[in-house]
């Protein structure tokens, strides 16, 4: 990931080309079927962060987003007969409140477990959300899959009716 931003790829671009390999890995040995890839980004100043290693990586990173604002990118790529046939990016930012280191590790200790293998060291959708102070944006994107964007593709196609 910090390869493509080194030849300056945008978050977006990332989010998109992590999702387009994961739809297309699948597609190889499902040819005919639809495929969908998703992946979620997180940008911060320029910065994408990863998804924390350790207990230490996961409060450090919490550490620099408290109080400010990141944006979560969440791109979905589908793919037919090996080819990608649709693609959409939803977006929201988020709002940390101000919190305390000692805040922060206690956050992390509690829900470690859950939350190691998040973007961003949280789970808006469990306890993480009391880190917030305001999301503004697509609440789905929130939680990795740009889901209204994927029920409208589905629509088109004739997959189902509203």
């Amino acid at each position: 990931m910090q390869s493509l931003l080194a030849e300056g790829s945008s978050p977006r671009d990332v989010a998109d080309v992590l999702a387009e390999h994961k739809a297309r890995k699948i597609s190889t040995s499902h040819p005919e079927d639809l495929v969908l890839g998703c992946d979620q980004v997180l940008a911060f100043q320029n910065r994408l962060f990863l998804k924390p290693e350790t207990e230490d990586m996961a409060v450090e990173q919490l550490m620099e987003l408290q109080g400010l604002t990141h944006r979560l990118l969440s791109a979905a790529v589908v793919y037919r007969n090996g080819m990608p046939v649709w693609r959409s990016i939803g977006e929201a930012d988020l709002t940390m409140h101000d919190m305390s280191k000692t805040q922060i590790q206690r956050y992390v200790s509690e829900n470690w477990t859950d939350i190691k293998s998040c973007v961003g060291a949280y789970q808006v959708e469990a306890a993480g959300v009391r880190l917030f102070s305001e999301i503004k944006g697509d609440y789905f994107s929130v939680l990795g899959l740009p889901l209204l964007q994927i029920l409208g593709y589905l629509r088109t196609i004739g997959w189902f009716e509203p």
